[in-house]
C-alpha cells in the first residue's frame, strides 16, 4: 500500500509505503486540519486530503471538511459482468463518514480484498 497527498499546486506527492497505523495517523492529522479555516482552497486541500493506493487503478481518497464531515472517494473496479461494466452509470464510490466510521473504512481498505471492500460499501456507489 502507498500513501500520497496533494501539494499547494495540486500535484500528487508520493509519500512511500504505508501500513494501517500510518494511514490511521494521517487520518487523525487531516481530520484535525479539517477543523481549521484556510486562506485558499489549495492550502485546504493540501492539509485536509490524502490518498491510499494499491495500484494506479485501486485507490481510496480521503477528504476531511469539518467536524464528522469526512468523505471517501474511489473508482469502482468490480462489476458482476462485462456487460454491467460497460453499461453501468454508477462508477464511483462516495462514502460519507463521521470520525469512528472513517477509522473503519480505512481499516477495511487494508484488511479486505477489493471485491470485499466494494461489497461492504455497495450502498455508496454513485455516478
Amino acid at each position: 500500500m502507498k500513501i500520497y497527498k496533494q501539494d499547494r499546486s495540486l500535484s500528487l506527492v508520493e509519500l512511500g509505503d504505508c501500513d494501517e497505523q500510518r494511514a490511521l495517523s494521517e487520518l487523525r492529522t487531516v481530520y484535525d486540519a479539517g477543523l481549521k479555516t484556510y486562506v485558499s482552497g489549495e492550502e485546504s486541500l493540501e492539509k485536509t486530503t490524502f490518498g491510499l493506493s494499491r495500484s494506479d487503478q485501486d485507490f481510496l481518497e480521503i477528504m476531511c471538511a469539518g467536524h464528522d464531515a469526512i468523505e471517501f472517494h474511489s473508482d469502482r473496479l468490480c462489476f458482476q459482468s462485462s456487460f454491467s461494466r460497460l453499461f453501468s452509470a454508477k462508477r464511483r464510490f462516495a462514502i460519507p463518514a463521521d470520525r469512528p466510521t472513517a477509522d473503519k473504512v480505512v481499516c477495511d481498505y487494508f484488511r479486505k480484498t477489493r471485491d470485499e471492500f466494494e461489497a461492504t460499501y455497495a450502498k455508496f456507489i454513485t455516478r
